[in-house]
């Protein structure tokens, strides 16, 4: 028996020899029963599908409604592909929010034998082997029990994401060739902006309808039906109108069948307070409750949606010859947000939450800038398109952020984060993809098979689970990235072509780079950050059958990442030399670790802005270097590092020279230890606190320090060879600055300022070889009125400091 691509519309049974030649979709309220002993036939594909409940180009058994295998100790069921030279795995059985009962069987040659988006698995003696994955569990929702079970000889046993329920009785997970389980911790949750309070009374009720000449709709539209728009007509949709479609599903595979197709124009441009919603009218609503917003042949003027709202739908817009612009609009629980292809479309500051699948699009040209897609089930797909991709965010998509597939993509300055894959780049010949952020993706940042003539150049790929970047049978020219606390490498090839040069490896888990090709990779040129390269990279010297890594020679010296963002949109690292070519900022709730030895090399009139946290912890032997990227370097030549409500925040073993004012913090509790102050107009200013610093430098500035309104504890100190070592503007009497070595500062050691009336206690300091120390004090003594230092007692000789010994 075969079965070719279709939605099982009735209670079905399988037995004997099945062979599955395309996907099968079990929706919501069917059943299919495979029967003891049936043995089941897959065969691969690797296709470019469009239809939206499909949710792998490999073929699939997707089950929505239930599956029920049913083999016995005498009779078990088999599933296996029908492999070729050029397609040897089928996608598995994926369940996606119904459930899946499975006994006595094997499930081989997949990508995941089992994987779970919602839903449940009941399997009882199955052996899952063979496959790239025995099981993927996806989403806290799902409850997957397996009992007397095998899984093993596949490259991974169980992947479990997001703090999943697996419960394993009796089960044997060993013997997968590159781990038995992986359990990951559950993503933070994105919040769904709230769906304005819009609800009107109903203004205009449609069945099946043509509308002709400018129609006009605004109140509450409810549709039951199909509208259509011929021609040279034009739809205008005003702000605030709601748009409802009732459910028709007349050949019973659960997809609503209303909607619009329009060939003529649609002008829907709500505004920020007032949206325009497209939505199901159904009182429980469900994806796919109706078709789409349908624009067919209408590749004249451009058609535009703006800040709408669309939702329930199966295709909320989807495009074929067609002239369309969509900004600032929000795309939730949809099967796919947008579909098109054949078309010219901009696509700009969106939102894509919780759809099967945020966009697909083929054979277009296309511009993708400044969209959040989050928390879809598959992020952007984009097949043989020209396309430029910029300033975008995928983040904790289950199974990837951004898939190209051919085409001639410019992919720039997106950030890509706890997806599956970040980036999927399949088939294509020619592409630049530069200045992107990866990181805490579960299998690989970056992901090439089958590529060629692509520039992956100036990259931040870090903390990626498995891999920064995985090669299959791939050219490139791989330049100037970063590849910092990849789980297991930085880089992994299988068979690459092209050349890896000017890169920085840094503190992956396992290997810079592995090869498990049998071709030698040229990797000449790079930084490995003083690590014995031996020991990080896996080439023929580890496995006589693969091919070698050739590092020699290493660079010279670290080379230089110029950080190509504004604003750190995640919690990370910086390892190495990192370029500051403009303003920072580290905004509220999030943190960044400047990791020991880096160098931050800021551009003039540059600054570093922490309303999160900033946590730059360096080691007496790797310090940590803020400093001008001018040369020569010249005193003031950078902005600062201001903190604000910063706490949290600590500088240790750091060196800070030719700022403005190195340091300056409003409202925080600061500790810096340890730390270095030279060649900066002022070494630390700050206001409030509470301050800790402690066995740090200041000299050659023209401030050591100074405190406004301040709060601090400062002591164990050299403060020397500053015009001022330390100026109290106003309140002192929030200063405790003791135990300190404070001498021969050209002015003044301490300047009390004309606004301060408090007297300041900095008794027990060694104020140097001097008689008497308030001859370089500016305080009461000179001027009447202002606050006097008290500075007695007097240490007889210097205070001895750890961290200068």
């Amino acid at each position: 028996m075969e079965c070719s691509a279709r939605t099982l519309t009735e209670n079905t049974v399988w037995q004997g020899n099945i062979t599955v030649e395309e996907d099968i979709l079990i929706p919501a309220g069917i059943t299919l029963t495979v029967k003891p002993g049936t043995a089941i036939t897959v065969v691969p594909s690797d296709s470019t599908k469009t239809d939206p409940e499909y949710l792998s180009p490999l073929t699939e058994i997707t089950v929505r409604g239930i599956l029920r295998f049913l083999g016995t100790p005498s009779a078990p069921i088999f599933f296996k592909a029908d492999k070729t030279e050029y397609s040897t795995e089928w996608a598995g059985i994926i369940i996606d929010g119904g459930s899946a009962t499975l006994k006595h069987g094997t499930i081989e040659d997949a990508n995941a034998a089992i994987q779970l988006f919602s839903g449940s698995l009941a399997a009882d003696h199955i052996i899952l082997t063979n496959n790239k994955y025995g099981v993927i569990v996806q989403s806290n929702e799902t409850v997957a029990s397996i009992t007397n079970s095998t899984i093993s000889k596949n490259d991974y046993g169980i992947l479990n994401l997001r703090k999943s329920q697996v419960k394993l009785n009796n089960t044997l997970v060993a013997a997968n060739a590159k781990k038995d389980i992986i359990s990951l911790e559950d993503l933070p949750a994105y919040s769904l902006p709230p769906e304005p309070q819009q609800e009107k009374e109903i203004s205009r009720s449609y069945e099946d309808m043509v509308l002709l000449g400018d129609t006009i709709w605004q109140g509450r539209i409810q549709i039951n039906g199909l509208i259509r728009l011929p021609a040279k007509n034009r739809l205008i949709i005003l702000p605030g109108t709601i748009i409802e479609f009732f459910k028709k599903d007349t050949n019973n595979d659960n997809i609503g069948e209303n909607g619009l197709l329009l060939q003529g124009v649609l002008i829907a441009k709500g505004t920020e307070n007032k949206p325009i919603i497209f939505r199901s009218a159904e009182t429980e609503k469900s994806q796919a409750d109706w078709d789409a917003i349908n624009i067919i042949n209408s590749d004249g003027a451009q058609n535009l949606i703006e800040h709408c709202r669309i939702e329930n739908a199966y295709r909320g817009l989807h495009f074929h010859f067609a002239n369309v612009s969509v900004k600032k609009s929000f795309f939730s629980h949809n099967y796919r947000g947008i579909q098109f292809q054949e078309s010219a479309v901009e696509v700009a500051d969106n939102i894509f939450f919780a759809n099967k699948n945020a966009i697909q699009a083929r054979d277009s040209e296309i511009v993708f800038t400044g969209n959040s897609i989050i928390d879809n089930l598959s992020g952007a797909n984009f097949y043989r398109a020209s396309i430029r991709i910029e300033k975008n965010l995928f983040q904790h998509n289950m199974t990837y952020g951004l898939k190209v597939r051919e085409g001639f993509p410019v992919v720039t300055l997106n950030t890509m984060e706890s997806n599956r894959y970040g980036l999927m780049l399949h088939d294509a010949k020619y592409g630049d993809i530069n200045n992107n952020l990866l990181l805490n993706n579960i299998e690989s940042g970056i992901s090439f098979r089958d590529v060629d003539n692509i520039e992956l150049t100036g990259n931040y790929i870090h903390s990626n689970n498995f891999s920064g970047l995985s090669i299959n049978n791939s050219s490139a020219e791989i330049n100037n990235n970063s590849f910092t606390e990849n789980g297991i490498r930085g880089i992994g090839i299988r068979e690459f072509f092209g050349k890896i040069e000017g890169n920085f490896f840094s503190n992956n888990k396992l290997y810079a780079i592995e090869n498990e090709g049998i071709t030698d990779v040229d990797a000449a040129g790079n930084s490995f950050d003083n690590q014995p390269v031996e020991t990080i990279i896996f080439d023929k010297q580890d496995n006589p059958s693969q091919g070698r890594v050739i590092t020699e020679p290493l660079a010279q010296s670290t080379p230089i990442f110029s950080w190509p963002f504004e604003m750190l949109e995640s919690d990370l690292s910086w390892y190495g030399r990192i370029h500051i070519a403009r303003p920072f900022l580290i905004p509220d709730k999030k943190t960044l670790h400047i990791m020991p030895g880096a160098s931050i090399e800021i551009a003039d009139q540059a600054e570093i802005l922490v309303q999160g946290i900033i946590n730059a912890t360096g080691t007496p032997e790797k310090r940590i270097l803020f400093t001008s990227a001018s040369s020569p370097k010249k005193p003031e030549a950078w902005g600062e590092i201001r903190l604000e409500y910063a706490d949290g925040s600590e500088f240790q073993f750091c060196d800070f020279e030719y700022g403005s004012w190195a340091v300056h913090c409003h409202f925080t509790n600061l500790v810096i230890y340890g730390c270095s102050f030279s060649n900066n107009y002022g070494g630390m200013r700050f206001r409030s606190g509470p301050v800790t610093i402690s066995q740090s430098k200041f000299s050659n500035n023209i401030i050591g320090i100074r405190s406004f309104l301040g709060i601090a504890k400062i002591e164990n100190n050299l403060i020397t060879d500053n015009e001022k070592g330390i100026f109290v503007r106003e309140k002192a009497n929030g200063l405790s600055i003791t135990a300190n070595n404070i001498f021969l500062n050209h002015d003044y050691n301490v300047r009390i300022g004309e606004f301060n009336k408090e007297d300041l206690d900095a008794r027990e300091n060694w104020w140097g070889p001097t008689e008497n120390p308030k001859d370089l004090f500016f305080d009461a003594n000179r001027e009447p009125g202002i606050g006097y230092v008290i500075y007695e007692p007097v240490l007889s000789k210097p205070v001895e400091l750890e961290i200068f010994k």
